[in-house]
């Protein structure tokens, strides 16, 4: 009890470019996460989903677009079938080509998406529920990943993903419905600190934008309240900083959903 082990996998899984584990509890409770440390530099972590796998999940990160790899685990004992949706600025697309991709029990695999800006890529199985996360590459040689959630909120905090002052933050608000919400972003300055302007930004329907740098270069540090005049969205906080000019260091969290009736 108040003890965290942690379980090196290197000996027995090294060269494989997906992997994923099932850890079954039997008895108490435990929080479980992954990490991985890279020979050439940089960290990546994603917290593990708990309870049985859901049919949707959603992937949104902000930035100026490229390479990520979406990895997708089937812990159960049937095929899964399943769609990936990318969303961003422009129409909604296939991500990766996966359209009615089958994938066997118990399996990981790696699929490449490309992006461009802030984008979300939605998964979707009509087979056997799985797990999935987005690995993304940061400017450098830093890489983050997220491992999501499985549906939209009216409102979201979304904790700061920046660890320097030299820094580039950003922000992605995706809306994976059918009619467009508006959405009003407050930043939670530190205390006894006022709070600048808020900020109110528009999100199409199936799409996904960044919030206004000006914005969030008021204050970096700052964990971001986001909240809709109706209609739910996802929000995910994704930043470089660190280094003579912001990028050497990467970081992606998505936001935690603030509970309905939680907010005056």
């Amino acid at each position: 009890p108040d003890r965290a082990v942690a379980i090196h996998l290197n000996g027995v899984l090294l060269d494989r470019d997906a992997v994923s584990a099932e850890v079954d509890v039997k008895r108490g409770r435990v929080a479980v996460a992954s990490l991985e440390v890279s020979a050439i530099g940089g960290v990546r972590s994603a917290i593990g989903h708990a309870g049985d796998p859901q049919g949707v999940t959603y992937l949104p990160v902000a930035g100026r677009g490229g390479q990520s790899t979406l990895v997708v685990m089937v812990p159960g004992t049937s095929q899964a079938l399943y769609d990936a949706t990318l969303l961003s600025s422009q129409p909604p697309a296939p991500a990766g080509g996966l359209t009615q991709q089958e994938q066997s029990a118990q399996s990981s695999r790696t699929y490449p998406v490309l992006s461009q800006g802030a984008s979300s890529v939605n998964i979707a199985t009509t087979g056997a529920p799985v797990v999935a996360i987005r690995r993304v590459a940061g400017l450098e040689i830093d890489t983050g990943a997220t491992g999501g959630v499985n549906s939209p909120a009216a409102a979201w905090v979304v904790t700061p993903t920046v660890a320097c002052d030299v820094s580039r933050p950003g922000l992605a608000l995706s809306n994976p419905g059918g009619t467009p919400v508006v959405v009003v972003l407050h930043l939670l300055p530190r205390a006894g600190e006022p709070a600048p302007p808020d900020a109110t930004v528009q999100v199409p329907p199936g799409s996904t934008v960044g919030a206004p740098a000006d914005f969030l270069a008021a204050d970096p540090a700052a964990a971001v309240l986001v909240t809709t005049e109706g209609g739910t969205i996802v929000a995910a906080g994704t930043s470089s900083s660190c280094g003579r000019d912001g990028s050497s260091s990467f970081a992606v969290a998505v936001g935690v959903p603030v509970p309905a009736g939680a907010l005056p």
